[in-house]
């Protein structure tokens, strides 16, 4: 698992729970809208009950008083009763949210009606008074009916309201906790998963420098398990490379001690005879220094020549050539090096121009035809042809050698790296094909290499051509 999946995870979780604890809040709130609204509307609707009571019995009171004494005073109060009961009854509607309060409402406006209509006839107080009554108590049974349904509105209102705040109460504490573990758990799995792998990371990094042997466990996120190869590859390359190290250094100091050794032993012959050494013996001699000098130093100067690739510093003193006229003066330079080795150069009758530095041309072919005749112990035919094939020249030099394995082709071209059964017994330390390779791309060309086990090889070089 990487660290982005439990990152996703966690916050889909989260996500989730947010989504949840806003519908809850949603659909809470909406029914405490509800409820509130409801137990509003039964609230307002007792009130105004209760004033069309209060107006009412206002109204019977001042009627009975004018119809009593006669004085226009009580019938001006009654008439303003009448006039607040009409403004109560049309209140009162706006609170009407069911049709059992409309069938009320409306059954309470008709015994008002009914009473407002009937004028108070002029008898003694108390029969006045029982039968103002009477005919109030339909209009007071139905007002207290209207009452009763909407103080049941208000309380099932309430009870949905308390309802509802538990529901919201358990839900928000359910999903506290709920977050509260998965917060745990992230914790746990960040810890787990990504804190302590960073630092077993961290501390195998750092131990790395003390001890090179170490390698990173394969274990954490997915970008952990990512590094730990990669560190482990670069680390096992480090090895393999010091260990390359040390082996090119224990060739060179092989194939520096066999000239330094043969030197060593000529000059030491050499003064030790110095009176008596025939012409040709001295001369003989001096071959053998001058070989094992041209040997060291074709070794230095692969040395720095692939160190000043490496750098970047490797200066081409670029010029237009015919590679004919460099072909001739490398064949020239190996005729009569071996008397097992016939070497036959094929070269077109046309110029072949290129842009190209004629020393380091001439140091590439050097070092194949020089490799064409060593790799070649028992002898045979070296062929160097030149050939053009649209914008690019092709160079090649091929021989009857010991040939490489298929398996090796692709390390051929690996500074200090060599090949062939052979290679312990023929002195060299794997630099001169690095070199040739490097410089054949700085020719913006590419070299190739084709080859069978005691068939021999082949290597072709494409060099572009001047336009």
């Amino acid at each position: 698992m990487s660290i982005k999946t439990i990152f996703s995870v966690a916050a889909a979780m989260l996500f989730a729970i947010a989504a949840i604890l806003s519908i809850t809040l949603i659909f809470t709130t909406s029914w405490l809208q509800r409820a509130t609204i409801e137990l509003s509307a039964a609230t307002n609707g007792v009130l105004a009950s209760k004033e069309i009571e209060l107006q009412l019995l206002r109204f019977n009171r001042e009627q009975m008083l004018y119809a009593g004494t006669g004085d226009s005073i009580h019938l001006e109060y009654a008439e303003s009763a009448q006039r607040s009961l009409a403004h109560w009854l049309q209140t009162v509607q706006m609170y009407v949210t069911g049709p059992e309060e409309k069938t009320l409402l409306n059954d309470m406006k008709l015994h008002i009606e009914k009473r407002l209509a009937k004028p108070e006839s002029s008898v003694s107080d108390a029969e006045a008074y029982r039968r103002s009554m009477a005919a109030l108590n339909p209009a007071f049974v139905a007002i207290e009916r209207f009452i009763s349904v909407n103080l049941d509105q208000a309380a099932r209102a309430r009870q949905d309201s308390e309802r509802w705040d538990r529901i919201a109460d358990k839900v928000a504490f359910s999903l506290l906790a709920l977050t509260a573990v998965i917060f745990g758990a992230l914790l746990y799995l960040v810890r787990r998963l990504i804190y302590l792998p960073s630092l077993r990371l961290r501390k195998t990094i750092c131990d790395y420098i003390e001890n090179d042997t170490l390698r990173l466990p394969d274990e954490g996120p997915t970008e952990f398990r990512d590094i730990a190869m990669i560190f482990n590859r670069m680390a096992d390359e480090l090895s393999r490379q010091r260990q390359r190290q040390l082996t090119f250094l224990a060739a060179v100091a092989h194939d520096l001690r066999n000239p330094l050794s043969a030197l060593k032993t000529s000059t030491e012959l050499t003064l030790r005879r110095a009176g008596t050494m025939t012409v040709e013996t001295s001369k003989r001699h001096a071959e053998l220094i001058q070989r094992q000098v041209t040997r060291m130093d074709r070794m230095i100067g692969d040395f720095l020549d692939l160190s000043l690739v490496h750098a970047g510093k490797l200066d081409l003193r670029l010029e237009t050539c015919d590679i004919r006229t460099v072909v001739r003066d490398t064949a020239t330079l190996f005729e009569g090096a071996s008397e097992k080795h016939r070497l036959e150069v094929r070269i077109p009758g046309a110029p072949i121009a290129a842009r190209c530095d004629p020393f380091r041309l001439e140091q590439i072919l050097n070092n194949l035809v020089s490799n064409a005749i060593k790799y070649s112990p028992d002898g045979g035919q070296v062929d160097v042809r030149v050939s053009q094939d649209g914008q690019k020249a092709i160079i090649e030099v091929r021989d009857e050698g010991i040939g490489i394995a298929g398996c090796d082709l692709q390390n051929l071209f690996r500074p200090f790296h060599r090949v062939g059964s052979l290679k312990e017994s023929i002195p060299g330390v794997g630099l001169g094909l690095s070199v040739v390779k490097k410089l054949v791309e700085a020719h913006n060309g590419w070299i190739e290499a084709e080859s069978r086990l005691g068939k021999g090889s082949t290597f072709r070089v494409h060099l572009p051509l001047t336009t």
